[in-house]
């Protein structure tokens, strides 16, 4: 599973329940709704869903996933196992609306506000979707009943491709409806709406053959090296009174990680002194240039939920601004002395800014100054997108010309709030 993120509005309880007829004998029973929760905090848990930011599960597969449900999901029923089962996207949709309509007026100011923005999600969601791909509802339902999702032991990819669809599904999780002498338990359900997303083995092959293209890219200076190592003399280049225009190729390794490509163009100026011009791509990415976090709490009213009882909710939201390079452009004054080059540098670097939110819901119930159960833990991760923009680069260093069209150098550089060190390669024309 690549991503998953919590889904608003998991107090859909008895959403699929079949009701309950009762004898006699059977009305004396205490009736107990057989609740569905969860050990893991990053999910919401039934009986208090609160709207987040998010409302599908994002589930990835590739030709060896094997999913266990109950696992992922950290699902487990008050009393006995839970089932599971895949609906059709849009009824799915239009049951879980109908569910969170039908006691809309009844709830607080503050609830019905989150329910009406689920509702709103949704029916966003259901003008967007078509019907779910009958021969994919299929092969999901039979793999899903045994709570196991196993893509090759359910036959759902074959060797010319996958036998079910990408798209928007509803997993029906359900508990039993069970008797147990003095209690008897009624069935609870939870749908979960989730974007199915497959991938196959090709495009992982793809990725390591991108990675061997770009090695390919030192074979050329190695082959100059080479070239330099065997040559037994060489000619010695003829005077000329005033220097010529240059360019070439570089490349470059450094401690932030980094890996960079790119080219420049040398313009002497005088004696000993010249503009470079140069121009790099950032093939690997490497660590942040920049990061800033910013958290914001909110202490929710406590309110009245009963006779001395009371919930109080506190949402605390991270907000989380990642920054990496993609491209550089600048000018480099220098300074040849002999086989040494010095220069110092400045320029301009396109950066791809990510933003991504984390939300944190912690719900305390409590009668009479005490507590009536561990707090709730809600969480929710939501990523909010690529803006590029621009940051100013700084760069120092020096360059020894091993041959009149190869050099090796060492410089520092400073991309916003990150310096490196790097190791660099040049072949000039």
């Amino acid at each position: 599973m690549k991503k998953i993120v919590p889904m608003a509005a998991l107090s859909l309880l008895s959403y699929l329940a079949n009701p309950v007829v009762m004898d006699a004998a059977e009305q004396k029973k205490k009736i107990v709704e057989n609740r569905i929760y969860s050990s893991n905090p990053a999910y919401s848990a039934t009986g208090e869903g609160v709207v987040l930011k998010d409302f599908v599960y994002d589930i990835s597969l590739n030709p060896n996933s094997r999913i266990t449900l109950d696992k992922v999901f950290g699902l487990y029923a008050k009393k006995g196992d839970i089932a599971y089962n895949v609906v059709d996207a849009r009824k799915g949709l239009q049951n879980v609306i109908a569910f969170l309509e039908k006691d809309l007026n009844s709830r607080d100011a503050q609830s019905k506000k989150e329910r009406i923005a689920t509702i709103n999600h949704y029916k966003n969601l259901l003008g967007k979707i078509s019907e779910s791909d009958s021969v994919s509802l299929n092969g999901l339902e039979k793999a899903v009943s045994d709570g196991v999702l196993d893509v090759k032991g359910d036959s759902l990819v074959l060797p010319e491709g996958w036998k079910i669809k990408d798209g928007i599904y509803v997993l029906i999780a359900k508990s039993k409806s069970l008797d147990s002498g003095k209690e008897k338990y009624v069935a609870n359900s939870i749908p979960i709406v989730v974007n199915l997303k497959t991938y196959s083995e090709k495009a992982e092959k793809d990725k390591s053959e991108i990675k061997e293209k770009v090695s390919e890219v030192k074979k050329p200076a190695e082959k100059v090296i080479s070239e330099c190592v065997t040559e037994q003399k060489t000619p010695k280049p003829k005077k000329s009174g005033k220097a010529k225009t240059r360019f070439g190729l570089e490349s470059a390794i450094g401690t932030s990680k980094e890996g960079v490509l790119g080219a420049f163009v040398d313009v002497p100026l005088a004696s000993g002194f010249g503009l470079e011009f140069y121009g790099n791509y950032y093939v690997k990415k490497g660590e942040l240039i920049s990061l800033d976090e910013t958290t914001e709490i909110i202490e929710r009213e406590k309110e009245l939920i009963g006779p001395g009882t009371y919930k109080q909710r506190t949402d605390e939201i991270t907000t989380s601004i990642m920054e990496k390079p993609i491209t550089e452009i600048g000018i480099r004054p220098m300074i040849h002395s002999g086989k040494a080059e010095f220069y110092l540098g400045g320029g301009v670097v396109l950066s791809s800014q990510e933003k991504t939110l984390y939300g944190k819901s912690t719900i305390i119930h409590e009668r009479n100054m005490e507590p009536l159960q561990e707090p709730q833990i809600i969480e929710n991760f939501k990523n909010e997108g690529k803006i590029s923009r621009f940051a100013p680069s700084l760069s120092a260093g020096a360059f020894f010309n091993l041959h009149k069209n190869l050099a090796v150098g060492a410089s520092l550089h400073r991309i916003g709030n990150k310096n490196s060190a790097r190791a660099n390669l040049r072949l000039k024309f």
